[in-house]
């Protein structure tokens, strides 16, 4: 049982080991991305890859769920980055259920333990498997491992390594469970701590913080949701930073360099922007501000914890090409790295006049309308036959040549044919012609 990509090495290692998989359960697939497409977990995927029964129930209480694993009786619930397990699930498998937990137990209990294990400056990690029970990620520990936490690593980083270790831990849990060489051991209630589930406001960065704990918090941010800050109402995320020298009023900017990016000021120490995103796309270090941002900018209003940036101009809009507002207009700034927010190509600098050209060459016009003209004289002649009005027309019409009137018949039907109706106009109009005595020679 799992959903996110934690839980896709453990279904690996199990899969390959000498243990069957009777069935996957995750969660039901969810419209993600811009287009709100409907998008399977990363745990489905890899199962159907692996050729396995995959159950998608709308909630774990859904009773067609309990019915499903009761047909299936299995021995061992494995359960991986997943909903909590009512008593009536808990009771169906033979041998119990087991989980693995990014944490070392009982410290961390709750759905984000990597995230607030780095943002409160652990030195040090770890996962445990242990007995399912009814209270949350309080079980007997079956095994437990310890791990150190760089100090520039962010919680995307630490999670990679750590799935990758707890799968082996979980194969490792189920053979000795198996084999009757393992048991578990109750918790203590010393060192019980709490990693609840994220809000938007637990990844704001509070400038008046001191430089380490707003450093940890941009670590334990990246790569999702990510650290932020507001800056002239717009929100600015802060993906990764470095300690700086120099100090000041919290949130103002100290230093604003093309390549060492932007000095900000924090309650105790500074630091140093080395990779930023703003509203309309993704930039790394190397960035210069235009005069909205300068060395001593202010913060913003009570209530807001700004930093000043100005975005990079998107091109594409400055050809006319690009339909999203992404970019105010005006705005420039010397970035190292392309933007990946947006879909748009940006560019560090204002482009050249040759690449202006470029741009506007690369950008499709329609093409011109043929402009209409009057039909000529046959033309209108034979639609007045075709509608049988009266031979000949009421108001005079001017008298075109045999030059004109025969190549516009043949053209008409293709060929000259006995009983075409554009040979007889031809007969009709000579005749007329002769009449009036006009020369069709």
């Amino acid at each position: 049982m799992g959903t996110p990509r934690f839980a896709v090495p453990s279904l690996k290692a199990l899969a390959q080991s000498r243990h069957q998989i009777i069935a996957v359960v995750t969660n039901p697939d969810r419209p993600q991305g811009r287009g709100r497409q409907l998008a399977s977990p990363p745990v489905k995927e890899q199962a159907l890859k692996l050729g396995l029964e995959v159950l998608q129930p709308a909630t774990v209480n859904d009773p067609a769920l309990a019915a499903a694993l009761a047909v299936h009786a299995p021995d061992l619930f494995v359960v991986v980055a997943f909903s909590i397990l009512p008593r009536h699930l808990l009771a169906i498998p033979r041998f119990g259920s087991i989980n693995l937990h990014p944490s070392l137990l009982p410290a961390y209990r709750g759905a984000a333990p990597i995230i607030w294990a780095v943002a409160n400056g652990e030195k040090e990690t770890g996962i445990t498997t242990f007995q399912l029970s009814p209270r949350m990620d309080a079980g007997h520990i079956l095994l437990q491992r310890r791990f150190a936490i760089g100090c520039d690593e962010t919680a995307g980083e630490l999670e990679a390594r750590l799935c990758v270790e707890g799968a082996k831990m979980v194969v490792e849990t189920v053979d000795r469970l198996e084999d009757g060489r393992l048991t578990g051991r109750p918790q203590g209630t010393d060192g019980v701590s709490r990693a609840p589930k994220l809000t938007k406001e637990d990844s704001q960065i509070d400038w008046h913080q001191p430089a380490e704990r707003v450093r940890n918090l941009v670590r334990s941010m990246n790569p999702a949701p990510g650290a932020y800050t507001h800056w002239q109402g717009k929100t600015l995320k802060v993906h990764r930073t470095q300690h700086a020298a120099g100090g000041g009023v919290p949130g103002i900017v100290l230093c604003a360099d093309g390549r060492r990016g932007l000095t900000v000021a924090c309650g105790e120490g500074a630091l140093q922007l080395t990779q930023v995103q703003p509203d309309c796309g993704w930039h790394a270090a190397g960035l210069v501000c235009s005069s909205p941002c300068s060395r001593g900018d202010r913060p913003a209003p009570q209530g807001q914890r700004p930093i000043q940036h100005a975005p990079t101009p998107c091109l594409r809009r400055m050809a006319r090409s690009c339909a999203r507002p992404c970019c105010p207009a005006g705005a420039s700034s010397t970035m190292a790295a392309p933007s990946r927010g947006c879909s748009s190509v940006r560019q560090a600098r204002q482009p050249s006049p040759r690449l202006w050209s470029s741009i506007a060459a690369s950008v499709p016009h329609p093409r011109p309308r043929p402009t209409k003209t009057a039909p000529p004289a046959a033309t209108v002649a034979y639609s007045i036959w075709r509608s049988r009005s009266p031979w000949p027309p009421s108001t005079p019409m001017s008298m075109p040549t045999s030059q004109t009137l025969v190549p516009r018949c043949k053209w008409r039907c293709g060929v000259a044919k006995r009983g075409c109706g554009c040979k007889q106009l031809c007969l009709k109009y000579f005749a007329q012609c002769a009449r009036r005595g006009v020369s069709t020679a």
